[in-house]
């Protein structure tokens, strides 16, 4: 069945705006570009557009006149909530905020005082029965990861924080992750598949609070697998926990270091799980296939010159033994990395790096009666009221071990009981002293099912 013509608004003239235009031209619809300033984007030209003002609400209610959906791709929320009233005024029908990001349940209630996205969501909700509304929930745009970033890639002004290239999970260029640690997973999708989407959800006769577009979804370590493959490099990997990247924000935001701090936040947001989702309950019309990372990197990066083939030349004019000397010098300028995986937490660590010590595992049994099931640690139990109120148990007592990294299984003999308070374990030879929180450890090792808890079965 043909589906009749529509009047499409999109505000604002960065990449994702034209991609969304352009995605609507395709289909048949009429579409309309809203602009502050026709000379900041020139290519738009051979798009239709006219110059509006969002502090003017005649401007805006003139321009939307006929519109049957209007699409924001502005962040401001000054400007969205002008474009919102504009909306009603013009009898617009539809209106998608611009909030092209993550689940809205798992976002945290504070938000960034220069964006009070919440607002505009508040409002939409109020006037839900005269203006029909959704929010594209994509996860991660894949041009974070393009040359020159979302900046390059012309998405969005340089203005602010975690635009440019490498500014957030992978540098493809100088092949170097930074990932929260664990199986933590996300989705990722490509700017114009995002407006196929967005452009084919337009011809559907009901639209749900938030509409799932997910190109591909992936954990961390598949993410950075990806990138090494197309990159055809190893990459130097950092892999922060949970609890670390909390010290960290915090430590930033004190600094004042404002970038940082975006980037942790970003980093714990993916944690969290605001980027991971199942793709959208709803059927949406047409046909709509989105490009998978590998395919997007190898079109993005393939006319780049990394210097690689000037390095290649290089190290091809050097004998066996000056390029065996030259390559251990770099890899190795101090001590060997030594990258092992945890059998216990499953992370990836340096056997000689600081992180070594850092093992941590959660309760993988239940509280009761003021006993971890899993373990057998005991806590007190408090009374819960408006007065006096503690944080659940496992929030102040969240491990059942923290302590070293470990490569081969605890075994008998490797803890030690010397007393009710002090615990040791043996490791190497060496005996260290403990705090008293691997009590686990030393009952398990005597346990015939010891073996089957280790990687994954039981402990998450």
């Amino acid at each position: 069945m043909h589906t009749p013509a529509l009047k499409v608004a999109v505000a604002g003239t960065g990449g994702l705006a034209q991609h969304i235009a352009q995605a609507a031209l395709l289909r048949g619809h009429d579409v309309l570009l809203l602009s502050r300033n026709l000379q900041e984007h020139p290519e738009i030209h051979q798009l239709p557009v006219i110059r509006v003002d969002y502090a003017l609400p005649d401007s805006l209610s003139t321009a939307l006149k006929g519109m049957d959906t209007l699409i924001s791709t502005v962040t401001n929320t000054s400007a969205q909530l002008a474009l919102i009233d504009a909306c009603l005024t013009a009898r617009v029908r539809r209106f998608a905020p611009a909030e092209f990001e993550g689940l809205l349940e798992c976002r945290p209630l504070a938000c960034p005082p220069s964006r009070n996205r919440f607002d505009v969501l508040a409002r939409l909700r109020e006037e839900k029965h005269r203006l029909d509304s959704t929010v594209f929930v994509c996860g991660l745009l894949m041009e974070r990861f393009s040359p020159g970033g979302l900046v390059g890639s012309g998405i969005c002004s340089p203005r602010g924080h975690l635009k440019g290239e490498g500014e957030l999970l992978l540098d493809f260029r100088a092949a170097r992750a930074w990932i929260p640690a664990g199986e933590t997973r996300a989705c990722f999708v490509a700017a114009r598949d995002l407006a196929a989407f967005v452009v084919a959800a337009l011809e559907a006769r009901e639209w749900p609070e938030q509409w799932r577009c997910c190109g591909e979804r992936l954990t961390m370590e598949e993410l950075v697998r990806i990138a090494e493959e197309v990159r055809g490099r190893q990459f130097e990997i950092t892999e922060t926990m949970w609890e670390d990247l909390n010290d960290l924000h915090f430590e930033k935001e004190e600094k004042g270091e404002w970038g940082q701090a975006c980037k942790v936040d970003m980093l714990l947001a993916i944690e969290r799980g605001e980027f991971d989702f199942a793709p959208a309950e709803m059927e949406v019309p047409g046909c709509w296939r989105p490009m998978g990372l590998k395919e997007w990197l190898e079109e993005g990066w393939r006319n780049v010159d990394l210097g690689d083939a000037a390095l290649e030349s290089q190290l091809e004019k050097l004998d066996a033994t000056t390029l065996r000397a030259t390559l251990l010098s770099i890899a190795y300028p101090k001590a060997a990395k030594k990258l092992e995986h945890c059998i216990y937490c499953h992370v990836t660590f340096d056997a000689n790096g600081p992180d070594a010590e850092m093992c941590r595992v959660k309760h993988f049994g239940e509280p009761s009666r003021g006993t971890f099931t899993c373990c057998g640690t005991t806590y007190e139990e408090e009374e819960y009221g408006e007065e006096e109120w503690m944080e659940p148990v496992e929030e102040r007592m969240p491990y059942c071990f923290e302590g070293p990294h470990r490569t081969v299984p605890w075994e008998k003999g490797d803890m030690r009981v010397l007393d009710d308070d002090e615990y040791y374990y043996k490791e190497d030879g060496e005996v260290f002293e403990d705090d008293g929180r691997k009590r686990w450890w030393e009952e398990l090792v005597k346990d015939v099912n010891f073996q089957k808890l280790r990687c994954g079965e039981k402990i998450s």
